[in-house]
């Protein structure tokens, strides 16, 4: 036999031990775990940002009031990166003596880059998905533009000078505008056709759009090309940062997938943990005869170290090409759900689950083994040992607790790199070993229960505990990380699906009703009333400019470092009684009317972002020029705005009263049913002053993006599930042969088999019941501080599984520990005393 070979034979006769079988099978969904996750993470990552680029038209856009640079595109096209242009502006469409003013984009032949534009060209036929614009010649226009102009498809429109043929009626656009700047009917035509309309004159308002698609480290490289040269009007606007609604959506998607690797890594590890015990306890017998027998502690050191390298390559190979299987089948099942993408996986999905393994076999497994390759034989061979001694070795040690502790928080710097989500989660598990150690204690000085109070399966196992307590710590710290692992990850899904489902509900305005006038206030609201619309308040708007921060310019207090758009406009200034039902008020006091100017000075709350950005605190004095007029304030209160709740919202709010003197003119917003086009007409004739911004593309394609989001966030969730499920069975095949054992001496003595089942099932009642209580406590902790801290959600506490998943987890461990031990339970005990198999 060659040296080489030894070990291999040596790993291959371990196979034939189920427990050694276990601890690789821990191995492998370790591997299977990270690499599902992490391979289906990544593409549902990949789908978030394509569904983000689908908003934009492109990955990437540049956005300019003036003509972009011919030397962009070039570099653009050297990187490799595809380009495409757009130019919006506002005109007047005239159909013989009709006009109505309109938003129209210009769009060259590589317009969209992502996305799809949905246009009708046949009278009476569906809409059709198609990747270009009108050809040159011919425009598209939005379905209200019919019926206010009497158009039909086929006849001729005026654009400037130029007369353009009404070939398509659009549906959809891939990157709806959703600016108060722009809230005229869309009108698409070809970008060489406006040369000849002479409409983009200088002087005039125009936006210049160079759509950008490509990989993220070539956009990085263009951007950095550029940064130098770009100039005051012109921005650079990432697919993630081009929508709000959808960037918060995805940013949240994203925090909650990387929390939910980072919890199935957590639960892989603890399996790990509990079956290299179970196979450590095996052992003993074996590394006794062999120390006894002259083998030194270095030989068993490197005895257990080439099993469990041999067992971490087979594990890592099998696993990879498992979670390579999983993500593909993932992805084929939910293939109707989730759009098509072709790119590949990123290389993490391969390293990054062999980096988690290498970190939980040297923090969980091998100190496990080391431990029992150091203990002097006579120590292992005691009887008493092997019962009390010997299982507190192997289960918890300081050295133990500190390399575990240390696993854990690489294991969450590795997945995360976010300090919050480590603190949380290492501060939870400690609490929940402090907790698990208290219970016990108190446990073992508990006074038995009554026997007319308490029912005899309940009465045994809590006997069965009361014997072996710091035994049973390792099963309860075991199941309960589980559970506070799914809790949390349930906790946080519920409030995220729950938040995006409130702000986008069936019922959401999908229309702004701008340029209200007082006067039309009051037949605005008649108008909604009568139609059964529901919308919301009419708030009025002040147009005014920041100017000085407690005296001073606010461009000499704000550095150039800090860019700050609301400086470089006009700010829509209100005043409102009551505080919005979304807004939340995060320092100081909101109005009641006394308070609502201080030393004559009227106060205002400002928006918590942009109070951050320009440094500004409580009791500091705002300076406003409204007109030709100044404003003197001081901040009474900063609070949170939900921007992505679809209804009106202000940077900056006034008590009634502080604005009065002041031109102002009124917006609302409201949900219009099937209607809607009759209706925006019938607005549009009765209030001709009335601007109305229609945001029904831009809230379709916002549900499009939730849905992908949240079923990722299901699908997530059963693969944490499927992980949390191997902990639990890891830990009762560990059990399998000590019940085995135990269960055979009962009956031999005498004990019915009733009895003994009804032990059983007691115990791990109430094993599930203790692990389901601490698991509720971390998890309603590290979930809340999540939430508060990483999703900037409420905490709110969840009374109802305070008391089921206790229940829960005592009825299913309870039943899933007599389904795995019903062999050893319902064995003959002169069989299994027979075999000598008596720990």
């Amino acid at each position: 036999m060659t040296g080489s070979t030894r070990p291999l034979q040596l790993w291959l006769r371990e196979w034939r031990q189920p427990s050694f079988r276990l601890l690789w099978l821990a191995l492998f969904v370790a591997v299977l775990t990270v690499a599902s996750i992490t391979a289906f993470t990544g593409r549902l990552k990949a789908v978030f940002d394509d569904g983000a680029s689908r908003f934009l038209g492109g990955d990437q856009v540049i956005e300019s009031s003036g003509n972009l640079s011919d030397a962009w595109v070039k570099e653009a096209q050297k990187l490799g990166l595809e380009t495409a242009f757009t130019l919006e502006f506002s005109t007047m469409l005239n159909r013989g003596d009709q006009f109505q003013l309109v938003a129209v984009k210009a769009v060259d032949e590589g317009y969209p880059l992502k996305g799809e534009v949905g246009v009708v060209t046949q009278a009476g036929a569906p809409s059709q998905t198609v990747k270009q614009g009108p050809a040159q010649g011919e425009v598209w226009l939005a379905p209200r533009l019919f019926s206010l102009l009497g158009v039909q498809l086929g006849d001729a429109v005026g654009v400037g000078h130029k007369q353009l043929k009404v070939t398509g009626l659009l549906t959809k656009e891939p990157d709806p505008s959703f600016s108060f700047m722009n809230v005229a009917p869309r009108v698409l035509m070809n970008y060489e056709d406006v040369a000849a309309t002479a409409v983009a004159q200088p002087g005039s308002r125009l936006k210049y759009r160079l759509l950008l698609a490509g990989d993220e480290p070539r956009l990085e490289q263009f951007n950095a090309d550029i940064a130098s040269s770009l100039t005051a009007s012109e921005r650079i606007v990432s697919a993630k940062d081009g929508r709000p609604a959808v960037s918060r959506a995805i940013e949240r998607a994203e925090r909650y997938l990387l929390l939910g690797g980072v919890l199935g890594v957590l639960l892989a590890a603890v399996a790990l943990t509990v079956t290299a015990q179970y196979y450590a306890q095996q052992q003993k017998d074996t590394v006794a005869l062999l120390k006894t027998l002259g083998c030194r502690s270095g030989q068993l050191r490197m005895r257990f170290a080439s099993l469990l390298l041999i067992s971490a390559v087979t594990a890592s190979i099998l696993g990879l090409g498992c979670g390579l299987l999983f993500e593909q089948w993932a992805v084929w099942a939910m293939g109707d759900m989730l759009p098509p993408l072709h790119t590949s996986l990123p290389l993490n999905w391969i390293w990054l689950p062999l980096l988690t393994l290498a970190i939980v076999l040297a923090a969980f497994a091998w100190p496990v083994f080391r431990a029992l390759a150091k203990q002097p034989p006579m120590f292992i061979l005691r009887q008493a040992a092997a019962n009390a001694d010997f299982q507190r070795m192997l289960g918890f040690s300081k050295s133990r607790m500190l390399s575990a502790l240390i696993g854990f928080a690489a294991l969450l710097m590795v997945y995360s790199g976010e300090l919050t989500i480590v603190a949380a989660v290492l501060v939870g598990l400690a609490v929940m070993i402090a907790v698990a150690a208290w219970l016990m204690k108190m446990w073992v000085k508990l006074r038995p229960p009554r026997r007319t109070v308490t029912p005899g399966a309940l009465r045994a196992g809590a006997d069965q505990l009361k014997r072996r307590p710091w035994s049973t710590v390792p099963h309860v710290l075991a199941l309960g990380s589980a559970w506070a692992l799914l809790l949390t990850l349930f906790l946080v899904r519920t409030e995220l699906v729950d938040n995006w489902r409130a702000q986008i509900p069936e019922n959401a305005p999908n229309h702004f009703f701008i340029n209200i006038a007082p006067y039309e206030v009051e037949p605005m609201r008649t108008l909604f009333e009568q139609n059964n619309i529901a919308a919301a308040p009419l708030y009025p708007m002040v147009r005014g400019r920041l100017t000085h921060i407690n005296g001073e310019p606010v461009r000499t207090v704000v550095s150039k470092e800090r860019e700050v758009g609301a400086l470089n406009r006009e700010l829509n200034l209100t005043w409102m009684a009551d505080l919005p039902e979304d807004n939340r008020i995060l320092s100081g006091t909101w109005w009641d009317g006394a308070s609502s100017a201080q030393g004559g000075v009227p106060g205002v709350s400002i928006e918590s972002q942009l109070a951050q950005r320009l440094d500004v605190k409580l009791g500091d004095a705002l300076t406003f020029q409204i007109g030709g007029a100044t404003l003197e304030s001081k901040v009474q209160s900063i609070r949170s705005v939900q921007w992505d709740s679809l209804k009106p919202n202000f940077y900056m709010a006034f008590a009634p009263g502080a604005l009065d003197g002041f031109a102002a003119t009124y917006l609302t917003s409201a949900y219009l049913g099937d209607n809607k086009t009759e209706m925006v007409n019938q607005i549009n004739r009765q209030f001709p002053t009335v601007s109305v911004l229609e945001l029904d593309q831009f809230v379709v394609k916002v549900r499009e993006v939730i849905a992908q989001v949240s079923l990722a966030i299901e699908a997530l969730l059963a693969l944490i599930f499927a992980a949390a499920l191997l902990v639990v069975a890891s830990l009762l095949a560990r059990e399998a042969p000590s019940r085995r054992a135990e269960t055979a001496l009962f009956r031999a003595l005498g004990a019915h088999r009733r009895v003994v089942i009804g032990a059983t099932v007691g115990e791990f009642s109430l094993i599930g019941a203790f692990a389901g209580v601490m698991g509720v406590i971390v998890a309603e902790s590290v979930a809340g501080f999540l939430q508060y801290r990483l999703f900037e959600l409420p905490f709110s506490l969840h009374w109802e599984l305070w008391l089921l998943a206790p229940l829960i987890s005592a009825a299913a461990t309870a039943a899933y520990a007599y389904w795995r031990l019903r062999g050893a339970l319902l064995a003959p005990p002169h069989a299994t005393l027979q075999s000598g198999f008596v720990e």
